[in-house]
């Protein structure tokens, strides 16, 4: 191994790294990008990175989970869109997304549904989006529907909770009047 080709390539990965979490596959990427191409080296600079804690794909996407979920308001197949899109291993996003619905159903006092988060999550961007359009729940004619299906599928929700979404709409709609 060329150690002056090492000591370039660890170099660009600090640089990379600084910038923001990058997972394994993703930092891969970068170097290689960069004209690092040699795989012995990768893989050192991989195992340097992951030894002094700068790489971590549990981590990172633990981290994007609790971000996507509490910040964003995405659903759960955005967030396991976006992180296998940011290189995390699609069993390490999926592991990630349960130990989160499964701390906050410890959290939870009482019953707990597993969708509760995502309904929650697509009921409030339904409500926001409705207030952002002027459109009254009561009043949705069916390309107003279509339309706001197609907004909750794209942030990741399913259709069972998208549906759910708008029984919660009507719902509150119909208590408010």
């Amino acid at each position: 191994m060329n150690t002056d080709t090492y000591n370039n390539a660890r170099k660009k990965a600090l640089q990379l790294l600084s910038y923001g979490p990058r997972s394994r596959r993703g930092l891969t990427e970068r170097l290689i990008k960069a004209g690092y191409t040699d795989n012995d080296i990768i893989e050192a600079i991989l195992i340097d990175m992951e030894g002094l804690g700068f790489v971590n794909d549990v981590k990172m996407a633990a981290d994007y989970v609790a971000y996507a979920v509490e910040s964003k308001g995405y659903g759960r197949y955005r967030i396991l869109n976006e992180l296998d899109c940011r290189g995390i291993e699609k069993d390490i996003a999926e592991e990630s997304y349960n130990n989160y619905i499964t701390q906050r159903e410890a959290e939870a006092d009482g019953e707990f549904d597993r969708n509760a988060v995502d309904t929650e999550n697509a009921t409030s961007a339904l409500k926001k989006r409705l207030q952002q359009t002027g459109l009254d729940a009561d009043e949705l004619d069916h390309a107003d529907v279509r339309r706001l299906t197609a907004f909750l599928h794209r942030r990741g929700f399913s259709f069972d909770v998208i549906s759910r979404a708008f029984k919660g709409i009507k719902e509150m709609d119909e208590q408010s009047h």
